[in-house]
């Protein structure tokens, strides 16, 4: 997740998002944890129980998906990848030495 979206933000908006969420046990409850923190973001763990081994497909999904659009609404981006340009003129052959 990108950089300007402060850590405690970002884990209060996950969370409520899991409060709605119908699959996942809401007992013990989610929680969201920062894996790393990097140039291109700020990676997340979202930690969270399945009642049976075979909904667990669903279940990521329906996290996924209620985050994400938890996230969109509160107008968060997801990280891209920077290019810095550097306006420099290009060497020619006559400016290579002999």
């Amino acid at each position: 997740m990108d950089h300007v979206l402060p850590i405690g933000k970002a884990r209060d908006i996950m969370l409520s998002a899991l409060s709605n969420a119908k699959l996942i046990q809401q007992e013990p409850k989610p929680d969201i944890r920062v894996q790393s923190y990097e140039e291109n973001g700020i990676c997340y763990t979202v930690r969270y129980w399945v009642p049976k081994f075979e909904l667990a497909v669903d279940c990521r999904d329906e996290v996924f998906s209620l985050i994400d659009e938890a996230l969109r609404d509160a107008g968060s981006i997801a990280p891209y990848r920077r290019i810095q340009l550097i306006n420099a003129p290009l060497r020619t052959d006559a400016d290579q030495p002999e």
